[in-house]
């Protein structure tokens, strides 16, 4: 008989990943403690995708009621309750909350430990006073905002997403260091609501991960809507004044320039949690700044403790960490060969217009020496789009090089849309990527008329018809059927609902 542990399974952590595997672990049977430091829900539910979606649902409505006299609509000054906001994005918090809270969960059979928990050994962990054996562990400890070490920063004040939404009143003017999706989304919605709005970035694009060309458009509606950019800045030092502003000391083509702002938002990317879980003691390899080290599975390199979402330092997104939940549940508790594949992971920064991207963006394929050929269309040909009056953005689309008029080849692998609810539009290519759907394949589905989901069909539409409607497909058509043929029209010829 083997050794008998306290639990099947100890999960550190109540985020998204955590919390499916403990939820899925304690439905297929298993005793499981859900060990948590902090507030159940992670930083998605507290301080990330939550609140922040909340905030930029105000914000858009904010936007629409300005731009409503465009319709014909007069709706007068625009005023903003800030304190009316903040309720509101409580509100949607605390009716999530109800299902995750430490009740909620004891009442589906896992029991719950409200404390920070570190490892005494490879199969004990210490929470508060109490020593907890587990058959299984797994890390589930996420991320905390990365703070430079940018002299002053600390002297003139700061908040990250952690304080954002709990600010006393809406800044006069937001700085925010970062061009990131936090970054870029908390600029936005600040922008939406009242606030000037000015964002630093080291890079010299915003929205570094995404397809230059796309994350060009989102700067230049932010920059229609009066947030201000700086990038390729490198911010020396931050000073503060005598009446609590910021001010902002960056470095620009070798010149010293400042900007000032009465509130400074730091979004510089994400640490991994995991310097207090005391891995050495567990003989778990990690890194202070990367994380966790995992394999494809999910497994450490001590084969019984697993980690999954940010704490591994990989994608870190609230469906990577369920992703890789996933994986945890198949390979360890069903000891399946199970790997956790991002080859068609979407993701997407919730401006507007939206930017939303899955598979490979032309950068990425360039850099893989990966051919490929690009299919596009824009939402001003969209009659929804046009109807609703969103024809900002492009839909992107990467293909292997088609043969024989894309009856052969021509699979997708990857796409980028930048306009109104890409989000949404974008699982359409996540579904057809992982499908290995080709592009004739996915012209040949009728989508509904109006949609926005047409300008998906239309850029590859596009592509492929600029290769069959072409001087060589008429004669070749004359000649095999004896059609009596035409001259086409001088310049293009689109048509739209064929």
């Amino acid at each position: 008989m083997g050794t008998k542990y306290d639990y099947d399974l100890a999960v550190l952590g109540a985020g998204s990943g955590g919390l499916m595997a403990a939820v899925g672990a304690t439905k297929l049977g298993l005793s499981v403690v859900l060990i948590n430091g902090g507030r159940i829900g992670g930083d998605c539910l507290n301080y990330g995708c939550v609140p922040s979606k909340s905030l930029l649902r105000v914000a858009r409505l904010a936007r629409a009621a300005r731009k409503s006299a465009e319709y014909g609509v007069t709706t007068g000054d625009v005023q903003v309750d800030y304190e009316a906001v903040k309720a509101r994005v409580e509100s949607v918090q605390a009716g999530i909350r109800q299902h995750e809270d430490a009740p909620f969960l004891r009442n589906m059979g896992m029991d719950v430990v409200e404390e920070y928990a570190e490892f005494a050994d490879p199969h004990t962990v210490v929470a508060g006073n109490q020593h907890f054996t587990a058959r299984l562990i797994l890390i589930a400890t996420g991320s905390r905002a990365a703070v430079p070490p940018i002299p002053g920063l600390e002297e003139a004040g700061f908040v990250t997403n952690e304080q954002i939404f709990d600010l006393p009143e809406l800044p006069r003017h937001l700085a925010v260091i970062g061009g990131g999706p936090i970054g870029i989304e908390m600029g936005w919605a600040h922008r939406q609501l009242g606030s000037e709005v000015t964002v630093l970035e080291g890079g010299p694009q915003i929205l570094g991960k995404d397809d230059p060309e796309m994350s060009a458009i989102v700067r230049q509606s932010m920059e229609e809507d009066g947030v201000g950019f700086l990038t390729s800045v490198n911010v020396s030092r931050i000073e503060k004044g005598a009446d609590g502003t910021k001010r902002i000391v960056y470095e620009k083509d070798g010149e010293e320039e400042t900007a000032e702002a009465d509130q400074l938002l730091v979004a510089a990317g994400r640490a991994p949690n995991v310097d207090k879980l005391r891995l050495e003691n567990a003989g778990v390899e990690y890194d202070k700044r990367k994380g966790v080290k995992v394999d494809a599975g999910q497994r450490t390199n001590v084969g019984h403790i697993y980690a999954v979402g940010d704490a591994t330092g990989g994608l870190m997104f609230t469906h990577a960490a369920g992703l890789e939940a996933g994986t945890f549940i198949r390979r360890a508790i069903f000891h399946l060969p199970a790997k956790t594949s991002y080859k068609a992971f979407p993701w997407c920064t919730y401006t507007d217009p939206e930017s939303a991207s899955t598979g490979l963006n032309e950068p990425e394929a360039k850099k893989q020496g990966i051919p490929y050929v690009v299919a596009r269309a824009r939402f001003s040909g969209n009659d929804r789009a046009l109807a609703e009056g969103t024809p900002e953005g492009l839909v992107k689309v990467l293909l292997e090089p088609p043969r024989l008029l894309g009856l052969r080849g021509g699979k997708i692998i990857g796409a980028q849309i930048v306009g109104p609810h890409a989000g949404e539009l974008i699982h359409e290519f996540v579904v057809a990527i992982n499908s290995g759907l080709t592009a004739t394949q996915l012209t040949g589905m009728t989508h509904a008329y109006p949609t926005l989901a047409e300008a998906n069909k239309r850029a590859i539409s596009n592509y492929l018809g600029e290769k069959l409607f072409t001087a060589g497909t008429r004669r070749w058509l004359k000649r095999l059927f004896g059609f009596a043929g035409t001259e086409p029209p001088e310049g293009e010829l689109e048509v739209k609902h064929g």
